[in-house]
Order: C-alpha cells, then sequence, then structure tokens
C-alpha cells in the first residue's frame, strides 16, 4: 500500500510539470524527486524506462521529448549495453571520419527514432565526439529540428 502511494505522489508531481508547461529546472527536479521516490519501490533501470515512457510518448512538445531522451533514455542499462555492442562491432570506428577512437570519444547516432527502446543496429551509427557535433549541427541548418 506504501509503494502505491509514493508512485502516484510521483507520478502526479511529473504530470504538474507536463501540464503547467515548467521551465526545464524545474522539471529536472521534479524528475529527480520522481527518480528518488521510485527507486524505493523498483530498481533504477525500471524507473528510467518508466519515466521515459511517460514523458516522451504522452507530449508533443520537442523540448519534453528532448528532455526525457537526454535525462532518461540514454542512462539506461539497456542503452548503455546496446551502444557499446554498436562500438564494439564498429571496431572503435568514426563511420564518418573513418578515425579509430578510445570508447569515451565515441557516441551512438540515432538516424531514426522509430524504433526507441528496441532500436534495429541499422537505424544509428558511431560517430565520434566532433563527427556527432557537426552531425547535429547539419541537422539544425537543415530543419530537421523542428517538431
Amino acid at each position: 500500500m506504501r509503494h502505491a502511494f509514493f508512485v502516484a505522489v510521483a507520478l502526479s508531481l511529473i504530470a504538474i510539470a507536463v501540464k503547467f508547461d515548467l521551465n526545464l529546472y524545474t522539471k529536472f527536479l521534479f524528475a529527480l524527486i520522481f527518480i528518488l521516490i521510485l527507486n524505493v519501490v523498483f530498481d533504477v533501470n525500471a524507473v528510467l524506462f518508466l519515466m521515459f515512457d511517460f514523458l516522451y510518448k504522452r507530449t508533443k512538445s520537442f523540448k519534453i521529448k528532448r528532455f526525457a531522451y537526454r535525462t532518461f533514455y540514454l542512462n539506461t542499462k539497456y542503452w548503455h549495453d546496446f551502444s557499446n555492442r554498436i562500438i564494439r562491432e564498429n571496431r572503435f570506428v568514426c563511420s564518418r571520419c573513418g578515425h579509430r577512437k578510445p570508447r569515451y570519444m565515441l557516441n551512438v547516432h540515432h538516424l531514426s527514432y522509430l524504433h526507441l527502446m528496441n532500436e534495429k543496429d541499422y537505424e544509428v551509427r558511431v560517430l565520434c565526439r566532433q563527427c556527432h557535433h557537426f552531425e547535429h549541427l547539419e541537422g539544425f541548418f537543415n530543419n530537421e529540428h523542428v517538431e
């Protein structure tokens, strides 16, 4: 019974943040409270997936979707395992510049967001930090960032 109360309080905080379109700092604080409350009940990975699912799939706001994706999804065990596997399979080589780099300098970049939480290998590519930055800049100037 106690767990149901904590979950209800946590979901209420997130609903308030989304409904009233609070600033990003406030949403972040609410998200931290949500994680702390749910961590009492569930394991951390389940909490991250739940947070991502709640925020990403239930809003049309680009800012909220980006916040959920960066804050929660990219920190799940699933994403860490998936991205590490993709980087190993590509032998630590950036697919844009062709340079071999250490793991900490590589990112896995989404080409498509159709199968989030169940990505296909062909929907991502390995990029070094610099190429990843340029990839997003090119997308920004080509209006790929719009809602």
